[in-house]
């Protein structure tokens, strides 16, 4: 209630006030923010754009490993591939097996060590003719170091240290970045595309600055946004769940601890232990001529193998049909088809795609690295302006002193 002398009116807050408090305390912060965790987001999106097309990058650095001539004689049966494998490796444990139908591709077999049971698995590509062991790709060992670091900074502990909650930090930080640098830029002529998409090249240092600073971030504000929205469900579990329930109405299944940090199985079965026969699997799976068939390879022969396949046609290199075959009989238990599934499905489903920009073709693909890539140019920018306005203080200051002194 009002008092007579009407001293409620010393209780009313001014707008604008309010306004000018509120849009200097989100500069302050993206500033310095930007400053700090800028950096850190700048790297992750360098490495994150180096990590955009590592597949096609590798298999062209490896002729004659990833691929080799194309030959008239018959490609060897997942059994026979695994059986020359082990052969050659009696301490490798064989856990997925990758086949591709083009001519000459290489499989690729992944493995564990019986010998060390902790090391992490590794790849080894095989003569798709021979089975003989062609070696690793090349640039492997520099991608998975990539890798590790876009996902964990290279701290120890993997998806379990420090490394995984930091990045998810950072990218809480792009999502505060791109709402807060729209409000700061937002102009007064807001149907106005120049001035949202046009930088001014002819201006210089600060000006400059500023317009590469606020247009290209209007560019890839999207992008951000998608990158930040999905790389987020690998750093937080119950923000996956939100997230999957959001886009398909149904919560995540639990997640073994192995697949959430990527840590290979530990080979504990036995070196005589019987492989399960795979060959009656990878003929259930091929009839439609799939383009990449992946082979998990359980532990015991009673259990039902699952495969990824990839059509020909897929519009992505994520989008596996999904199946369970039973590998004694042949029978296929269960089969998710990528194409029946809604939207929100694929979305969670092939997130990784969504999160490379690949889900969205190659363009999607091309700009989504280099949007990762730009992220350099945003605290750089951001210290420039900075510096900027600390020498034109200090010459306003210096100005000021002379004046003040006579």
């Amino acid at each position: 209630m009002s008092s007579p002398n009407g001293s409620s009116a010393g209780l009313r807050i001014d707008p604008i006030l309010l306004k000018a408090r509120l849009r200097g305390g989100l500069f302050w912060l993206h500033s310095w923010l930007g400053l700090t965790v800028g950096f850190v987001l700048a790297l992750i999106g360098l490495s994150g754009a180096l990590m955009a097309f590592e597949d096609p990058i590798m298999e062209a650095l490896s002729p004659g490993v990833a691929r080799v001539a194309p030959s008239p004689r018959p490609v060897l049966t997942p059994d026979a591939l695994l059986a020359r494998f082990v052969a050659q490796n009696p301490d490798a444990r064989p856990t997925t097996l990758t086949l591709r139908s083009q001519p000459g591709a290489s499989p690729q077999v992944t493995f564990a060590s019986l010998a060390e049971p902790k090391a992490k698995a590794r790849k080894l590509y095989l003569d798709p003719y021979e089975g003989r062991v062609l070696g690793p790709a090349t640039g492997e060992t520099f991608f998975a170091t990539v890798r590790q670091f876009h996902r964990y900074l290279l701290l120890p502990g993997d998806g379990e240290g420090w490394g995984r909650r930091i990045t998810g930090v950072t990218a809480i930080c792009l999502v505060f970045f791109v709402l807060t640098g729209l409000y700061l830029r937002w102009p007064r002529r807001v149907l106005d595309w120049k001035v949202w998409l046009k930088p001014n090249l002819k201006l210089k240092k600060r000006g400059l600055y500023w317009s590469l600073h606020s247009v290209v971030g209007t560019w890839v504000l999207p992008v951000y946004l998608v990158i930040a929205l999905t790389g987020l469900t690998w750093s937080y579990d119950g923000y996956r769940a939100v997230f999957q329930r959001v886009l398909t109405g149904s919560a995540p299944e639990a997640e073994p601890a192995a697949a959430k940090t990527e840590k290979p199985a530990k080979a504990t079965a036995s070196p005589k232990a019987a492989p399960p026969s795979l060959d009656k699997v990878f003929a259930a799976v091929s009839q439609g001529g799939p383009r990449e068939v992946i082979l998990t390879i359980p532990k015991t022969a009673k259990a039902p193998v699952r495969v990824r396949t990839l059509a020909q046609a897929a519009p992505h290199e994520r989008a596996f049909d999904e199946w369970r075959v039973d590998a004694r009989s042949g029978q296929v238990v269960e089969r998710q088809a990528y194409a029946e599934r809604s939207l929100g499905e694929k979305i969670v489903y092939a997130r990784l795609a969504v999160h490379r920009g690949a889900f969205f073709g190659p363009v999607g693909a091309t700009l989504f690295m280099l949007a990762a890539a730009a992220m350099a140019l945003f605290p750089i920018t951001g210290l420039l302006l900075r510096l900027g306005r600390t020498q034109a203080a200090r010459r306003k200051r210096a100005s000021v002193s002379p004046q003040t002194s006579s």
